[in-house]
């Protein structure tokens, strides 16, 4: 006689000083809790909450033995194991818990990057160990993989009991890449918890400049030519001119974003075009940056979650094409125009997971 606990585990980045993925986690949790479920919330790599501090000083001790051991984790099998024994008791004390099943997501997740496939790896072992439900949920797919990284994620993709990713071309992809099917919905971030209070009294707007290495690391994808960081700022001032934004805050949602906002801002201001520009030059907390985009009447980003929050917010959410990710995006939000039906389809999605452990009992 199967009882339904109604506590269900939620695995993303969800301590990570990225805005977007701690709105990929809020929305989550926020759709479960409407549904009655508490929430046991992992992260999938083992960031630490708020732990700027620690990094900051095991970064200013580049000893020797930190350098023996970074060369030792270039070492693809040595790293992924040295990441399975540092964080097999974290994982395996979250999936001992009082849950039915586990949702892998959302975010961006099957990727070919130092970390994801192992944390992917393991999640999906332990849990099939414990015969938990494994449900990947709103996940977005990288475009190139690694020989081993191939390995790990195609294994632990066939662990799941479904698959829902965020848009067609990521589902094109793990069809074609790992041979499994899965199902559309909308990003996740479409359920972020809005209050009603809407603002009509819109100044301005928010330009969100996307890290200058992000925009090499994805140029092959979208056929960009790579420039110099300087020509890419250029490139960011040409867009603010041609959609004629001229009153704008910059608001960086990542440290990395924060620096070239910086940059960027002595840039603009050294043209003298007439152009109201402020920087805020700090990373917001996710409330305080809603709360930005609440008082905005667009926001121009190449940082998806941005657009999506921006959405939420009412603003006009003018997209820079900076990677495939968020071009599937645009393509996805020309789909399907409403906000409503985007949020009905994530909670269809979530309710035929939801109701096949009610209907065991």
């Amino acid at each position: 006689n199967h009882i339904v606990k109604k506590q269900v585990l939620t695995i993303n980045e969800c301590y990570s000083d990225n805005l977007g993925d701690q709105a990929i986690a809020k929305s989550l949790n926020n759709l479960f809790e409407q549904q009655g479920y508490d929430v046991i919330q992992a992260d999938y790599t083992g960031n630490v909450l708020n732990d700027k501090s620690k990094i900051h000083v095991e970064r200013s001790k580049a000893s020797i033995k930190t350098k023996i051991i970074s060369l030792i984790k270039k070492i693809e099998i040595i790293r992924l194991f040295a990441w399975t024994i540092k964080h097999y008791k974290r994982v395996n004390s979250y999936i001992n818990r009082d849950i039915d099943f586990a949702i892998i997501g959302g975010g961006q997740l099957i990727l070919s990057n130092p970390h994801f496939p192992i944390a992917m790896y393991l999640w999906t072992l332990l849990l099939k160990k414990q015969s938990k439900g494994i449900y990947f949920f709103a996940v977005g797919s990288g475009e190139r993989f690694s020989s081993f990284d191939h390995y790990l994620i195609k294994k632990s993709l066939s662990r799941a009991d479904s698959i829902f990713v965020r848009d067609r071309v990521s589902q094109e992809k793990i069809k074609e890449e790992f041979g499994v099917n899965s199902i559309v919905i909308p990003d996740v971030a479409y359920s972020f918890p809005v209050s009603t209070k809407l603002t009509s009294e819109r100044q301005g707007g928010i330009v969100g400049i996307v890290d200058y290495t992000v925009f090499t690391r994805y140029a092959g994808e979208i056929g960009a030519e790579i420039v110099s960081e300087q020509q890419y700022m250029e490139l960011w001032l040409d867009k603010i001119l041609e959609y004629k934004l001229n009153s704008i805050s910059l608001l960086a949602t990542t440290d990395s974003d924060l620096e070239l906002s910086k940059k960027f801002y002595t840039y603009v201001k050294s043209k003298k075009l007439g152009i109201s520009i402020q920087l805020i030059d700090r990373l917001l907390s996710l409330d305080d940056y809603c709360e930005c985009l609440n008082n905005s009447k667009y926001i121009f980003s190449g940082r998806m979650h941005s657009l999506i929050l921006g959405e939420r917010f009412g603003c006009t959410s003018i997209a820079w094409p900076i990677s495939k990710k968020i071009t599937s995006y645009e393509a996805e939000r020309q789909r399907i125009v409403s906000l409503e039906d985007k949020s009905l389809l994530l909670n269809r999605a979530l309710l035929s997971i939801i109701g096949y452990y009610r209907d065991k009992k």
